[in-house]
């Protein structure tokens, strides 16, 4: 009965070496499942386990490449191949402490073995650059924190800037209004003059006096007036559009500044 259990998990294993040939990894693995279960403390089964270990390597599966060559080791400790897919899958589950023991431990059995020496070296420089890697990360991120500490001091300011602008802008605005209405009030007071004959009195307002003049000095006395307020609402209307332009390029740098720390 022994006999027969390993010659079917020997066939078991060329049907998956065939399978494994013809890229058929599923139908490979199986097909070595079978022969270990047949034969499951035999050479074949430590064979079939490090057979299996390469098909779930190639199948990114290093968690199950990992223990299905510690199987194979278990039974087959002087296996150099199982050293080596051992190493690799630890290897590429970033597993490097642990791969160089399994790398070390298979040159114990097989010093300077030439494949062995090679998979120390893979390990070394994989190590090499996750460190690296992790290195510059870690720059990237204390990069990332000063500019964006940097972006929300510039942001603070800006928007502290934009707020003095817009107070600034507003009362400008309301100047002007208010001198608006004054020349309104004054042309009707003209136009009212005007009706008037040319040699009627006028009083004009001085505090709480009415000082008594002729109306021809009145209507100077009062288009000076207009003319002097029309000429401060021009300057205010000038001072209103500096504070707008202000107000716009101070809205662009806050945008510009958003958008140098969106995610691209």
């Amino acid at each position: 009965m022994a006999d027969d259990a390993a010659a079917k998990a020997l066939a078991e294993k060329e049907a998956g070496n065939v399978f494994y040939k013809n890229k058929d990894y599923d139908e490979a693995i199986a097909a070595y499942g079978r022969a270990i279960e047949l034969d499951p403390e035999s050479e074949t089964a430590a064979l079939c386990y490090s057979n299996r270990s390469a098909v779930f390597q190639i199948q990114k599966k290093f968690a199950k490449a990992e223990k299905d060559a510690q199987s194979c080791l278990a039974i087959k400790p002087d296996f150099v191949k199982g050293y080596i897919r051992l190493a690799l899958s630890q290897r590429k589950q970033a597993k490097f402490e642990e791969a160089v023991k399994t790398i070390n431990d298979g040159l114990t059995r097989s010093p300077n073995d030439a494949d062995l020496l090679k998979a120390m070296g893979s390990v070394e420089t994989a190590k090499k650059k996750i460190q690296a890697k992790a290195i510059s990360a870690a720059k990237a991120d204390a990069f990332t924190a000063a500019r964006l500490e940097t972006v929300r001091k510039e942001l603070s300011s800006l928007q502290e800037r934009r707020e003095i602008m817009l107070g600034r802008r507003e009362e400008v605005n309301m100047q002007a209004k208010q001198l608006y209405r004054g020349t309104r009030r004054t042309a009707i007071t003209l136009q009212q003059l005007n009706e008037l004959p040319e040699d009627c009195t006028s009083y004009m307002a001085v505090g709480k006096m009415f000082l008594r003049k002729p109306l021809s000095e009145t209507k100077v006395i009062l288009e000076e007036k207009t003319n002097k307020a029309n000429a401060s609402i021009q300057q205010l209307k000038s001072k209103e559009e500096y504070l707008t332009k202000i107000l716009d390029d101070n809205n662009k740098e806050i945008k510009s500044l958003v958008a140098s720390v969106q995610p691209r």
